[in-house]
Order: C-alpha cells, then sequence, then structure tokens
C-alpha cells in the first residue's frame, strides 16, 4: 500500500513547489514594478512607447528577428546529425523563445526539450540548450568586461609598477591556488546548508548533462562556428537595442550599450525569477543607464520601452513560427496523399 501512495505524494509535493515558485515570482514581479513606479508613471512610460516612431519599431523588429537566425544555426551546429532541418528548428525556436519570455519561473525552458521529443532525446535537447546558452553567456561576460573598459577609461587604472603588478599576481595565483586545494573541503562545508546543497546538487546534473555535447566544443572548426554565430546574435541584439534608443532620441554607442545589457545576466542567478522578466529588465537596464548618468524617469521608461517592443517582436515570431508548423503540417498530409495515389 505505501508503494501505491508513493507516486501520487510525490507528484502532490511537484504541484505545491510549483505553485510556491508561481506565487513568489508574482509577488517578486509586484514588488519590483512598485519600486519602479515610485520613480515613474504608466503615463510617462505609454508617452515613451508613442514617442518611438514606427521605422524604429520596424528596423529594431529586423536587428531581432535576424539574431534569431543566427541563434538556431548555433542550435543546429549541435543537431544537423540527427536528421532536424534548419527551418524545423527555427519554427521551434521562434515558439520556445515564446514561452520563455511569458512563463515565470524559467519554467519556459522545459517548452524547447518537449518541442524536440519527437525527434530526439530531451535530455540531448536539455543540454544543448543549457550549452548554447552557457556559451552565449561567456561571451557576454567577455563583452561586458571589454565594455567596463571602454566606457569607464580604466586604462589609467591598469597602468600598475611593475612591483605592484607582481604583487597582485602573486596574490591571485595564491588564492586560487588554495581554492583549488581545499576544493572538497569547501564543497563538504557548503553541502551542509541545504539552499547549497541544492545549489551544488544542480551544478553537477548540469555537468552531466554538458558533458557529451561539450565535447564538440573542443573541435576547432565547430567552436569557431559557434562563437562567430553568437558573437554575430549578441551585436545584432544590441542594434536592437541602440535603434529603440534611438527613437527615444538616446544616443549610445555599441560599447555602452553591451555594458547595460550585460547587467540583466545578474538577475539571472536569483533563485526566484519574475513574471514575464517584468521588473528584473527595467530595473536593469535602469541601473545602467543612470551608471550612464541618464535621469531615473528616463532610464526606467528606456527599460519598459525596450522591454515591451521585445515581447511584441517576441509574439510576432510566435505567429510565425506557429503558421510555419501549420504549413508544415499540411505539406506533409498532401505529400503522403500524393504518395498513396501513385
Amino acid at each position: 500500500m505505501p508503494l501505491l501512495l508513493a507516486h501520487p505524494l510525490k507528484s502532490s509535493n511537484i504541484v505545491n513547489k510549483k505553485k510556491i515558485t508561481l506565487i513568489a515570482s508574482i509577488v517578486f514581479t509586484i514588488a519590483l514594478l512598485a519600486v519602479l513606479f515610485y520613480f515613474t508613471s504608466p503615463a510617462k512610460i505609454y508617452n515613451a512607447i508613442q514617442k518611438v516612431g514606427w521605422q524604429f519599431v520596424f528596423i529594431g523588429f529586423g536587428f531581432h528577428a535576424t539574431a534569431y537566425l543566427f541563434r538556431t544555426f548555433v542550435l543546429w551546429l549541435f543537431f544537423k546529425d540527427d536528421d532536424i532541418g534548419y527551418f524545423k528548428l527555427l519554427k521551434i525556436h521562434f515558439v520556445h523563445n515564446f514561452y520563455v519570455h511569458v512563463i515565470p519561473a524559467s519554467l519556459g525552458e522545459l517548452s524547447f526539450p518537449l518541442l524536440l521529443k519527437d525527434k530526439v532525446a530531451m535530455s540531448k535537447s536539455l543540454s544543448v540548450l543549457i550549452i548554447s546558452r552557457l556559451f552565449i553567456m561567456g561571451l557576454t561576460v567577455l563583452l561586458f568586461l571589454v565594455s567596463v573598459y571602454v566606457v569607464f577609461d580604466l586604462s589609467s587604472f591598469f597602468t600598475l609598477k611593475f612591483k605592484n603588478s607582481y604583487y597582485i599576481i602573486v596574490c591571485a595565483t595564491l588564492f586560487f591556488a588554495f581554492l583549488f586545494i581545499t576544493r572538497k573541503k569547501i564543497f563538504a562545508l557548503a553541502s551542509k546548508i541545504s539552499i547549497m546543497k541544492k545549489i551544488i546538487g544542480k551544478l553537477k546534473k548540469l555537468f552531466a548533462e554538458i558533458k557529451e555535447n561539450g565535447q564538440k566544443l573542443t573541435q576547432p572548426a565547430f567552436i569557431l562556428k559557434v562563437t562567430a554565430a553568437s558573437l554575430v546574435s549578441i551585436f545584432l541584439i544590441a542594434g536592437y537595442y541602440i535603434t529603440i534608443l534611438k527613437g527615444l532620441n538616446m544616443d549610445y554607442d555599441i560599447y555602452q550599450i553591451l555594458f547595460v545589457s550585460s547587467i540583466g545576466m545578474a538577475f539571472i542567478i536569483l533563485p526566484i525569477k519574475s513574471v514575464g522578466g517584468f521588473g528584473t529588465t527595467e530595473g536593469s537596464w535602469a541601473i545602467g543607464l543612470i551608471l550612464l548618468g541618464t535621469t531615473e524617469t528616463e532610464a526606467i521608461g528606456a527599460g519598459f520601452v525596450i522591454h515591451i517592443f521585445a515581447l511584441l517582436n517576441v509574439l510576432v515570431l510566435f505567429l510565425l513560427g506557429i503558421n510555419y508548423k501549420k504549413a508544415f503540417q499540411k505539406n506533409q498530409i498532401n505529400s503522403s496523399k500524393v504518395e498513396q495515389k501513385t
């Protein structure tokens, strides 16, 4: 009898956990929006949206959509041996990206392996998604460091005497050597803390999932293609940001945009996610633009405008993906009918 009750109890716990996560996400989103609306108002945001001309909206959409062509190419490089066509993967990526934006608590990520489950194992598709996300994140971090160096002119900061540089290098080397030697003890102590134990467990699963597919990145030609396509997609998204901000009469160069847009990565590590990215997206843009000298009201308004038009772009691409799916299925049915007649 206890065995029969095990599965219902387990599923009940999962449902309760999802409900708690959803409620926490809603509360977190409301709290963030309350803070943001303390410095602005819906009327000001609406005026900012109206300020952007349609030419900027269409050009921005072009940048946004083209970026996903290159992101799909990165995914296709991992799946081309599994007989998955580029355009089928593009359609799935459009649909998946919509769910990522609208479903809270990062649950939208699960749509990708579900949409591909008829072609490849869900474990593989999820690991490929994780690898591509981590790869783009790594490139974004590097570009962020470069942008910080350029935007804040840190060249004089790094002009150190040889003696001081020597001490810094030695101290950094000793610090990382200490972390490496004591890594097992650190993990053991961290595992005693419930939250850290969960994080360590997730990290172990993550490394196990990406190990097999990650081996492809050891191939020079493969990693060159992935790097090039990922960089192009990042710069195209930056082009979208620059275009929409120009519509708001806010001119920023590519380094400033890379700096501001990269700040949003800090919200990825938070245990609680906002609903639809509302609050976190605007908050990260507000922080970045304020650091560049923009007023609180203008910075928050720009964050809302960028986010709202991005969601509209995602919705349009989602509809294109759905229509492509219907057309693809219709062609398959017509082809099968022709084969039956012959």
